[in-house]
């Protein structure tokens, strides 16, 4: 992986409809975040930031003035670190400001990329800019992801999806997982990779350590109605084994990392855990 994230793109600023090119620079000397705080407690690692000797110019996408995406070393990390060893065919939900298509073409073993975009105005901001920087890989497909996973007639050996701002679990919900869902068919299931999702479900491996240590008790206890505050649609079934099962708390702690594991390669959970959804 590569380790200097200076900007690998070359975009004008422009304007079309509510999107924008914008330009920031940062200072020599400027420290700029490699991983920020935020994301090291959750995927497990050691927050960095990074310095440059010269002035750095980078590319920020922004609709209304609020940030879609950007080339900042902390995206293009995130980016490299999702993709590593993909090959042969692949699909990307978002063309952004182009960084992932980007990563994608320079590396030797993908042959194709199929980027598909809902904004009209995005693809005219960005694609005439980076197409031929990707050694006649690229193509660009002007359609809604959700409606293409449910229509198209292709397969890919790998996706990659980016369509979202936030990396909560709202997000797990509304987008990865369906995503994940609508892919089954065309791309094989551990080969889907989502922008931050390992922050998400770090986010998930906390929530229930936490419930594991202060409460598993008192949820064994409840009726079914008080119950389903613990029951939504992602850790429903983890608990629902504990209680059914009657897992002890030190057992339901060891098999925490088990179960988000596999809830993130459909049919391996499946296997596991389907019988108490």
């Amino acid at each position: 992986m590569r380790s200097d994230w200076r900007p690998a793109l070359d975009i004008p600023e422009g304007k079309q409809g509510k999107f924008r090119i914008e330009h920031r620079v940062f200072g020599p000397g400027e420290a700029i975040p490699l991983i920020n705080q935020r994301t090291a407690i959750f995927r497990g690692c050691k927050p960095a930031n990074i310095k440059y000797d010269v002035p750095v110019r980078f590319h920020y996408l922004t609709e209304d003035g609020g940030t879609w995406t950007s080339d900042v070393p902390q995206e293009q990390e995130q980016q490299a670190r999702a993709v590593m060893g993909f090959t042969g065919e692949v699909l990307v939900g978002g063309l952004g400001i182009g960084m992932i298509a980007h990563i994608l073409a320079e590396m030797r073993m993908v042959r194709r990329i199929v980027i598909v975009e809902k904004q009209k105005e995005v693809i005219d901001l960005v694609w005439p800019h980076i197409q031929k920087e990707l050694h006649g890989k690229g193509e660009i497909v002007h359609a809604n992801l959700f409606q293409y996973l449910r229509e198209t007639d292709e397969n890919f050996n790998y996706a990659f999806y980016d369509i979202w701002t936030s990396d909560g679990e709202r997000t797990l919900k509304e987008y990865v997982l369906p995503l994940r869902k609508l892919s089954e068919r065309i791309v094989e299931d551990d080969h889907i990779k989502c922008w931050n999702e390992d922050v998400m479900w770090g986010q998930i491996h906390w929530g229930l350590h936490s419930k594991c240590a202060f409460a598993i008790k008192e949820m064994k206890a409840m009726g079914e109605k008080q119950f389903k505050y613990w029951d939504d649609d992602i850790t429903g079934p983890f608990w629902r084994w504990v209680r059914d099962k009657d897992i002890k708390k030190n057992r339901a702690v060891a098999s925490i990392t088990r179960y988000v594991e596999q809830y993130q390669k459909t049919r391996a959970w499946k296997r596991t855990w389907e019988a108490y959804v």
